[in-house]
C-alpha cells in the first residue's frame, strides 16, 4: 500500500491472482485505475511527489512506471537480477530507489526510468528502503545480516552503517 503526498490518492497491489495494483481516490472510496503488466506479486509501491506518475515494484524482476491519469505503462525498469521487494521515491526530484532479493538497490530517474546507478550489493536482500526529507541520503536495511546502511545519493558512496539489530531490518 501506498498513499500520495496529499493523501488523496491510494494505490494498492496485488498477488497470485490478478497481479494488478490500484489507484483509488481515496476521498470518493472510487477505483481510478488498475494497472495491468506485471507477471508475478506486486510489492512495492509509491507515488512520484508531484501525483501524475506510479511506480510498482514486482517478484517479476521489473519496477513500472505508470500514469496516474490515464493508468499507461511509461517504462519498464529492468536489471535485478531476482524479485524486487521495496522501493521509495525520493521527495525532493522523484527518483526511484529499488531493491531486491539479489541484494542490489538501483537508483533511477523518476520520470523516464532511466538508470543512473547501483549502489553496493549488500549480500542479503533489501528489505527496506527509505530517502530522508531532502533526498540527499538512502537508507536501506537487509534481510538476513541485519544490518542498515545510509548511502549518498549523489555519489553511491556508503556513508554510515547500524548494525546492532539481531534479525532482518525492515
Amino acid at each position: 500500500l501506498a498513499f500520495s503526498r496529499d493523501g488523496k490518492l491510494l494505490m494498492s497491489g496485488s498477488g497470485l491472482q490478478d497481479l494488478t495494483a490500484i489507484i483509488w481516490d481515496v476521498d470518493n472510496r472510487k477505483l481510478l485505475q488498475q494497472l495491468r503488466g506485471h507477471t508475478d506479486q506486486i510489492y512495492a509501491l509509491g507515488f512520484s511527489p508531484d501525483n501524475e506518475r506510479a511506480y510498482s515494484g514486482s517478484y517479476d524482476k521489473t519496477v513500472r512506471i505508470w500514469s496516474v491519469r490515464d493508468g499507461k505503462e511509461i517504462a519498464t525498469l529492468t536489471g535485478h537480477k531476482d524479485k524486487v521487494q521495496v522501493l521509495a521515491v525520493s521527495p525532493t526530484d522523484g527518483s526511484v530507489a529499488s531493491g531486491g532479493w539479489d541484494g542490489e538497490t538501483r537508483l533511477w530517474e523518476g520520470r523516464t526510468g532511466r538508470y543512473i546507478r547501483s549502489f553496493q550489493n549488500q549480500g542479503a536482500l533489501v528489505g527496506s528502503l527509505g530517502f530522508t526529507p531532502d533526498g540527499k541520503l538512502l537508507v536501506s536495511g537487509t534481510g538476513g545480516t541485519a544490518v542498515a546502511h545510509v548511502w549518498d545519493v549523489t555519489s553511491g558512496q556508503k556513508v554510515a552503517t547500524f548494525n546492532k539489530h539481531d534479525n532482518v531490518v525492515v
